[in-house]
């Protein structure tokens, strides 16, 4: 420290191997950060990939719809089916990207106090990894249920196998209920 500068009165005095030891902590948090930072923005990066695969298949849905010979025959009414269940199901995925990147950055970048929740609403305020997790439990189970309800469309034939995916879905919400994920945070 320079002999002229006065020591500041509101910071404690730290000896130059714990401040360098510190600097360097700080530092090494700060690139954690970053790559949080970098994690947000390609979930958000797949969010939006999702929502153009979302937007494509519902306007292959409307092309359908409009350019059916007859007005609603029964293929054109599987095809138009089949191309929304898609289009929810990549929504919903969208959605999940979208509700996780920005628990993360919440959580791990910038810290919100209970002021900065006013103006939010929803998912965006999640406070804790315990919230983060119940939100993602409820919507991975609504996916899961939308791609149950896809492939039920889909196939022409119905296996049993087929039957797992609401299995998982429904262990998901048992789970959930299990853990007390499924109320809301105190």
């Amino acid at each position: 420290m320079d002999p002229t500068q006065k020591p500041d009165e509101n910071r404690p005095s730290i000896p130059n191997s714990e401040s360098s030891t510190l600097y360097s902590l700080v530092k090494f948090g700060l690139r954690l950060r970053l790559i949080n930072l970098l994690a947000v923005a390609c979930l958000f990066i797949g969010a939006l990939c999702m929502s153009a695969v979302g937007v494509i298949k519902t306007a292959k849905a409307v092309m359908v719809f409009f350019s059916a010979k007859q007005f609603m025959d029964d293929a054109a009414l599987h095809s138009v089916s089949t191309y929304i269940a898609h289009a929810m199901d990549a929504f919903l995925v969208a959605t999940v990207l979208v509700v996780f990147s920005t628990g993360i950055f919440h959580l791990f970048i910038m810290e919100l106090k209970e002021k900065d929740f006013r103006g939010l609403r929803g998912f965006e305020r999640v406070s804790s990894i315990r919230g983060l997790k119940r939100i993602l439990g409820e919507l991975l189970i609504i996916v899961l249920f939308v791609h149950f309800f896809r492939l039920a469309i889909d196939g022409s034939t119905f296996e049993w196998t087929t039957l797992v995916i609401p299995a998982g879905a429904l262990l998901m919400a048992i789970a959930l209920k299990l853990l007390g994920l499924d109320s809301d945070e105190k």
